[in-house]
């Protein structure tokens, strides 16, 4: 669902494709490519196919004790 994360996150596409809705911008991200989601920026992100899986890893940084996602309306 529709959230934002409290600190950076960095996302690396190793397989499959990423689809992103942030900023009022769509984005697609495949394989070999580096997301960047900017702090308190709702967002929407999912699998990019409906045909195929997807492997990401996320780096995220945040300030200790804060959640590290929030629930957008």
């Amino acid at each position: 669902g529709k959230h934002y994360h409290t600190g950076d996150v960095f996302v690396y596409v190793e397989a499959g494709s990423f689809k992103v809705d942030a900023g009022g911008r769509s984005q697609t991200f495949t394989a070999g490519e580096v997301y960047h989601e900017t702090p308190n920026v709702p967002m929407v992100a999912r699998n990019g196919s409906s045909a195929e899986g997807a492997t990401i890893v996320v780096f995220q940084v945040g300030k200790i004790g804060e959640p590290i996602m929030m629930k957008a309306n």
